[in-house]
């Protein structure tokens, strides 16, 4: 057996510190950190294979010259962020898409318009998440601020603010009018 190399250590200490980041900072994955962390190795090492071959055409993954640690850290823990926060986007999405399904299927009862614009309202909800799960982390918290959920800033948006939120609405809309209609798009300018 040979002794590990400079790069196997360094995939040892950033394994743990990942593992270790990971259980802190996204406790609701705290069942998937494992596989997460071994994905974002696994794409680590791929990278670093692309590397190699783009820079010696190499066919060995394994790069003979050890990398700059600091920056095989950063990559890393870019690539886990990224792994993580598609491991939370996706079971918003999906519950999203399922209970639409659901309400579909529901009955109407003797309310008449009343049940079916809370209904209506219940479907755009649904379409607004699954559209905001795929929203940026700066939109989110763009979004969050405005409808009084995010952290109070001083003063006014900024212009460019503005015109990112005003962006954000606009597909919030286009998605309701895409997956529910115009008959939904005409409630919520009744409604505003």
């Amino acid at each position: 057996m040979t002794a590990p190399s400079a790069l196997d250590k360094q995939f040892v200490e950033i394994r743990d510190a990942l593992q270790q980041y990971g259980r802190s900072r996204f406790p609701a994955l705290h069942n998937d950190v494992d596989d997460l962390v071994a994905q974002s190795l696994s794409d680590l090492w791929e990278f670093l294979g692309r590397q190699a071959d783009a820079g010696l055409n190499r066919r060995s993954p394994r790069p003979e010259s050890t990398p700059d640690p600091t920056i095989l850290r950063k990559v890393a823990f870019t690539i886990f962020k990224r792994r993580a926060v598609d491991a939370l986007r996706g079971p918003a999405k999906r519950w999203a898409i399922e209970s639409l399904e659901a309400i579909e299927e529901m009955p109407a009862d003797s309310e008449g318009t009343q049940f079916e614009r809370a209904i209506l309202l219940q479907k755009m909800l649904q379409v607004c998440i699954a559209e905001l799960a795929e929203a940026s982390v700066q939109d989110r918290a763009l979004f969050a601020l405005a409808t009084g959920f995010g952290r109070q800033q001083d003063g006014a948006m900024d212009a460019r603010s503005r015109q990112r939120l005003h962006r954000l609405r606009e597909r919030l809309a286009a998605a309701i009018r895409r997956d529910l209609g115009e008959d939904a798009a005409a409630l919520l300018h009744q409604d505003i």
